[in-house]
């Protein structure tokens, strides 16, 4: 299948001039909710998910929820939980200010828990080695290791016995130095809520109503905590894209959407105010599984995603950094275009062209960071077997690398380029396209 791509130096519009578009909706005026947005903001009480794909508008969802709820139930008291501190102050910006929402991360909404019932304790600032060196003393002989004990911090039970039994004795040793690490603060906030009733009553009685931004990378942890939380009244409501659960190795649930959804009222969006109907339909061939994306981008000359077979490593980086510089001569700043790779080893490569070049401006970084992001012109290179997805990942481990290629592709508003060096930099065997690609060319 790699003979579909095209050799260095021009890039391909299509391998397959019958690659798809996206179908297109009418364009929405701005800050108006489409019917989608509408029907999820409809019902206020009850269990909801929104599940919301790639640029579909879940924040402007969330936040018109909250404004509803305001206005429908005066005496209202909403809590809504996202991941970061950039995400939570956006939401405050877009509500404003009002003592009757609290936005918070996990992280927070935790410190505030244990810090309400009276519990004194330093958050401990050690470094990854000293903690690492502590986990390893007590670990010991048994038959566990460290990274098992640090992973296991972020489930609710671990199943090995050794493991658990570690990483309460290091929960111990935190307990007896009066110390918080940021990995352990939720663990014992989840635990003072299973095991002080009257702390769980002051927190439900908190609240009426509590949303969960970005609810694809939970934890067991933070799921039970806000199923804790919303017991009293059952107003939960929850937004993410399953598509984009890409953090498993930081202890995210890959079914926590499809686990809720057992419970709750669902409601997809599937209108994309981001990207054009080109790189949507190459992200609905990615996840054919899942309700197809539908673009909002008023555009008659849909561009379709480019593809590039390069020689090697060093032709592909070349090739990459002489488009990023017509475009920027054609208009396009260089701040409104980005690289995104699997691994820091796809832009060994690329990095020291840049400097070269003096291309000081660019986005660049792997796709794990991506999230959340969004650029005019994304570049997605390495996209090789081995590379994307990784050679170390087995099983259903595979369906995560294909959603991490969906994540990379919805990062692109305008263009879309993806590329793989046929020859790798070890000169072994030779590389062939990405087996999430091949099976669409």
């Amino acid at each position: 299948m790699s003979s579909q791509f095209t050799k260095v130096p021009s890039w391909s519009s299509t391998p397959n001039a019958e690659l798809p578009l996206a179908d297109a909706v009418e364009k929405q005026e701005v800050n108006h909710l489409n019917a989608e947005q509408e029907a999820a903001i409809e019902v206020l009480t009850g269990r909801h998910l929104i599940n919301a794909g790639a640029g579909t508008g879940k924040t402007t969802c969330l936040v018109a929820r909250t404004r509803k709820i305001l206005e429908m139930y005066p005496e209202s008291r909403v809590l809504l939980i996202s991941f970061t501190k950039k995400s939570v102050e956006e939401l405050r910006q877009r509500i404003g200010s009002t003592p009757k929402v609290e936005v918070s991360t996990f992280h927070s909404l935790a410190f505030h828990i244990l810090r309400s019932a009276g519990m004194q304790f330093q958050v401990a600032m050690t470094s990854e080695a000293e903690q690492d060196a502590l986990i390893s003393e007590i670990i010991g002989q048994r038959n566990t290791t460290i990274e098992a004990v640090k992973q296991s911090l972020r489930k609710t039970e671990p199943k090995h016995e050794d493991t658990k039994v570690a990483r309460e004795e290091y929960l111990a040793y935190l307990r007896e130095h009066q110390q918080m690490t940021f990995d352990t603060m939720q663990l014992f906030a989840l635990r003072l809520l299973r095991e002080n009733k009257a702390v769980l009553r002051a927190w439900s009685g908190k609240v009426t109503h509590i949303l969960v931004d970005e609810y694809q990378d939970v934890d067991e942890l933070q799921a039970e905590i806000v199923e804790l939380l919303s017991q009293r009244t059952g107003n939960l409501t929850v937004a993410g894209d399953s598509r984009q659960s890409i953090y498993s190795f930081r202890g995210a649930v890959p079914d926590a959407i499809s686990n809720f959804a057992k419970t709750a009222t669902q409601h997809d969006l599937t209108v994309s105010h981001r990207s054009g109907r080109g790189i949507l339909g190459l992200a609905n061939l990615i996840m054919p599984q899942e309700k197809p994306l539908l673009a909002a981008i008023d555009n008659p000359v849909p561009v379709y995603p480019k593809y590039l077979e390069a020689y090697n490593a060093e032709d592909e980086a070349a090739t990459v950094l002489d488009e990023i510089t017509y475009l920027h001569k054609k208009g396009t700043p260089y701040k409104d275009m980005a690289i995104l790779y699997r691994s820091s080893a796809a832009s060994s490569n690329i990095i020291p062209l840049l400097s070269k070049r003096k291309i000081t401006e660019v986005n660049k970084g792997t796709i794990h960071s991506s999230k959340g992001r969004e650029w005019s012109v994304v570049f997605v290179v390495g996209a090789a077997e081995g590379c994307l997805p990784s050679i170390h990942c087995q099983g259903s481990a595979i369906e995560e690398e294909r959603r991490l290629l969906y994540t990379a592709v919805t990062r692109a508003k305008s263009r879309l380029y993806i590329s793989y060096p046929r020859i790798s930099n070890n000169h072994k065997e030779p590389n062939e396209p990405s087996r999430f690609l091949s099976e669409i060319f």
